[in-house]
């Protein structure tokens, strides 16, 4: 089993640099701002990192969008 790959960036907002998470799982994106601490965005990634890795770590299912015609 490969090691899942959880990136950590330095993002710049409008008021200074914020970390943020990004990894994917079952082929979906996720992507999380955690904050400007980057020991803590550290702690954070290893985290994610290890609950993929225990299959822990799982995607709330879509509810299903019902269409109406108009027409009754």
């Amino acid at each position: 089993m490969a090691i899942p790959k959880v990136n950590l960036a330095k993002v710049k907002r409008k008021k200074g640099f914020v970390y943020q998470v990004d990894y994917t799982i079952n082929g979906k994106r996720h992507r999380e701002v955690i904050g400007s601490n980057k020991y803590s965005a550290e702690l954070y990634r290893t985290r994610i990192q290890n609950k993929i890795m225990d299959g822990k770590l799982e995607i709330p299912a879509q509810q299903k969008k019902e269409v109406h015609s108009g027409f009754i």
